[in-house]
């Protein structure tokens, strides 16, 4: 009867891990396909700037002097945040935000991303 039990519980413990593959394959799979779609039918409002080897997106609206750099916090939204305030903003002067390293439209990379490396981007473009 234990033999049985031991029997039953390890082809129940098989089916759950290949219920987790099956899972992963599925969201990885989902995942590619989407960022492809995404890519595609929405296109970066501002511009592909090279800046050494990959692109950074940067979003410039507005004329005038100084400039104002808009920067975005730690979410995942990148120069997304700014654009109801940045529109505003661009009536007085020149507004741009950007989206950083592997952030929205913006190319990872792949040294460490510090406050020392935000600048040095901002710098390049």
């Amino acid at each position: 009867m234990l033999r049985g039990i031991l029997r039953w519980l390890k082809r129940i413990g098989l089916a759950i891990v290949v219920l987790i593959v099956c899972a992963t394959l599925f969201g990885a799979g989902y995942e590619f396909f989407a960022r492809r779609h995404a890519h595609t039918a929405y296109p970066p409002p501002g511009q592909m700037v090279d800046i050494g080897g990959r692109k950074m997106h940067l979003d410039c609206r507005g004329t005038g002097s100084p400039t104002v750099i808009l920067e975005s916090g730690l979410d995942t939204n990148g120069s997304l945040s700014w654009d109801k305030v940045q529109d505003e903003i661009a009536q007085l002067t020149r507004t741009c935000s950007y989206d950083r390293a592997g952030v929205m439209w913006s190319e990872p990379k792949a040294t460490p991303q510090d406050a020392d490396a935000v600048v040095a981007d901002l710098h390049a473009t």
